[in-house]
């Protein structure tokens, strides 16, 4: 009985001491953003600074052209992270997307208005259009707050367009 324990011991020691002990390859871990901005520019800063697989990740960031784009794909499962505005990510959840949001890096709107140097009060803008990048998206909603923070009545007051080459908005 001992020289069975002894042997099964030796055989246990002996394969693993010859076993393969380096670590698998990291599996890819697609990860979409939607937007060429720089409050989304971290997935593919840290990616190009090999900061991803410094760690052990073998992440391939993907470009969307817009936040519904970006979720249709996470749901799908053909990406297995976001990088997208929190408005894209909450409509999907309440439309009864299975999703969880896991970070928000951002407490404040980083969006800014640009106009024609002729209009310098928001008055002014009264009977013109305002361009978003698309319908049902971040861009969409901040510019409905902001024309209600200025007094104006979006759509009534000031027209809201989808001005974007992207697609998906």
């Amino acid at each position: 009985m001992k020289k069975t324990s002894f042997l099964a011991a030796l055989w246990m020691a002996s394969a693993l001491l010859f076993a393969n002990t380096g670590l698998a390859a990291p599996e890819k871990l697609f990860v979409g953003y939607a937007g060429m901005s720089a409050d989304l520019s971290h997935v593919w800063i840290t990616k190009e600074a090999g900061l991803f697989r410094r760690y052990g990740l073998d992440v391939v960031p993907i470009y969307f052209s817009g936040g519904r784009p970006l979720m249709q794909a996470l749901i799908a499962g053909d990406i297995q992270l976001a990088s997208t505005g929190g408005i894209t990510s909450v409509r999907a959840i309440v439309a009864g997307a299975d999703l969880i949001i896991i970070a928000g890096y951002m407490n404040k709107l980083t969006y800014t208005f640009f106009t024609s140097k002729d209009i310098t009060r928001a008055e002014q803008l009264k009977g013109k259009a305002v361009a978003i990048s698309g319908f049902g998206t971040t861009s969409h909603a901040v510019t409905v707050l902001a024309l209600k923070k200025l007094g104006l009545v979006p759509v009534k007051d000031v027209a809201i367009i989808r001005c974007s080459r992207e697609t998906g908005g």
